[in-house]
């Protein structure tokens, strides 16, 4: 089977999680969880240490089959332009999005931007989620992500390995064959 490297980003409650699991399993790869963390150095180096793997697997010829990366980049400026404006940006977040454009045109990595097209369906579940199980975020402010994930989304949806996921309609899509409906 051909080597996969794959990130999947998007705001909490899209299927992220679920996106992973069922891609390990089609794929046999490993999932690292990237999140969110008060301390600077620790938040940055996790970013630091991805990219690293990315351009690593990517770049050098070795025995590695992939990995999937639950979250990158794509969080720490959504999640940052709504709950941590008084915090700066990592350090090189240009570089960082620079980078990820450059691998996902130019070599196969895929990106998956997990974000229905209902957002209030989403928020619906969300709400219950949060009900259920403790959430970082709460939803009086978690639809603003969305709506900054949507920015991305139309930033990035041209590139080559950009698919986004809709948690409500590809639930039992065939990733092998790439038969998710786009």
């Amino acid at each position: 089977m051909k080597k996969k490297c794959i990130i999947v980003d998007g705001p909490d409650c899209t299927g992220k999680t679920t996106l992973c699991q069922k891609l390990s399993e089609i794929y046999n790869i490993p999932i690292y969880h990237l999140t969110y963390y008060s301390d600077r150095e620790k938040h940055e180096n996790q970013f630091k240490v991805a990219e690293k793997m990315l351009n690593d697997w990517a770049f050098c010829d070795n025995e590695n089959n992939g990995f999937i990366l639950d979250r990158y980049i794509l969080s720490e400026i959504a999640y940052r332009n709504v709950y941590r404006l008084d915090m700066p940006l990592i350090s090189g977040i240009d570089s960082y999005i620079r980078n990820l454009e450059s691998l996902i045109n130019h070599q196969s990595i895929e990106l998956f931007i997990t974000l229905p097209e209902n957002k209030e369906k989403w928020l619906e579940a969300f709400k219950i989620a949060e009900q259920t199980r403790d959430e970082m975020y709460s939803s009086e402010k978690i639809s603003l992500v969305y709506d900054e994930y949507l920015k991305l989304w139309e930033f990035l949806r041209y590139n080559r390995n950009v698919w986004r996921y809709d948690m409500f309609e590809n639930m039992n899509a065939d990733f092998k064959n790439k038969t998710i409906q786009l």
